[in-house]
């Protein structure tokens, strides 16, 4: 391989790799931001389950004064109805007696059905109490080695950006011109190597001459569909 191809070849390695670093700085705000976002969420969640039970227990609370109202109401009832004594007042309050005890006994069983689903919860909340802090850690863990990994990256892209002027004093000035402006059209690799008589930039097939002449020179030409600089390795 000739050396203005190798020097091509690492410039590209370290273009690359600059160019995933900063991907990198772009991605990682993101999925900072993304993860607290879900960790305000799960610590949401830690104070519902706590609310909701605290509704239930104030559920349970109203319905035992709605319970003693409609007692007293129903003691006053069957009180009024020793004072009747027309016959048809008598039944209809007798009625109206019936009712309230119906009322008594259908607030009872909301309030059994409510004091059930308190105790299961009082019994939930703990685990699931547990599973949220640890997923909330989990995630707090990840965001701590985000943000470590985001403050590394300026230093990374330092140091392969010093690397790369070095690189860039060994490619011949044509070269690096046409790579340049490579780099600025298609992205990514512009130096491909060929494989099975095919640009591996682009997969066009390529005339068997020159895929021959690239190899007895070791040299490297341009694919004619894409133009990326296209060798055979040894």
């Amino acid at each position: 391989m000739k050396p203005e191809l190798q020097a091509l070849l690492e410039l590209q390695d370290i273009d690359l790799a600059l160019d995933r670093l900063q991907r990198r700085k772009q991605e990682i705000p993101q999925e900072i931001q993304q993860r607290k976002a879900r960790i305000e969420a799960l610590q949401r969640e830690k104070v519902q389950l706590v609310e909701h039970l605290n509704q239930k227990k104030l559920q349970i609370r109203k319905l035992e004064k709605e319970i003693l109202a409609a007692e007293q109401t129903l003691q006053k009832f069957q009180s009024d109805l020793l004072k009747l004594k027309d016959n048809k007042e008598y039944q209809a309050k007798l009625h109206e007696i019936e009712i309230q005890k119906q009322k008594i006994r259908q607030l009872e069983d909301q309030t059994l059905e409510v004091m059930e689903e308190v105790e299961i919860l009082e019994q939930e909340l703990p685990a699931k109490q547990r599973e949220l802090e640890r997923q909330i850690q989990e995630i707090q863990a990840r965001v701590a080695a985000l943000e470590k990994e985001f403050q590394g990256l300026d230093d990374q892209m330092l140091e392969l950006s010093s690397r790369r002027e070095a690189y860039r004093t060994r490619v011949p000035a044509s070269l690096l011109k046409q790579y340049d402006r490579l780099r600025h059209l298609v992205g990514g690799r512009v130096v491909v190597p060929v494989q099975n008589n095919t640009c591996t930039g682009c997969n066009a097939e390529l005339p068997v001459q020159v895929v021959i002449n690239l190899k007895v020179t070791g040299e490297f030409g341009h694919c004619e569909n894409c133009g990326r600089f296209i060798y055979v390795e040894d």
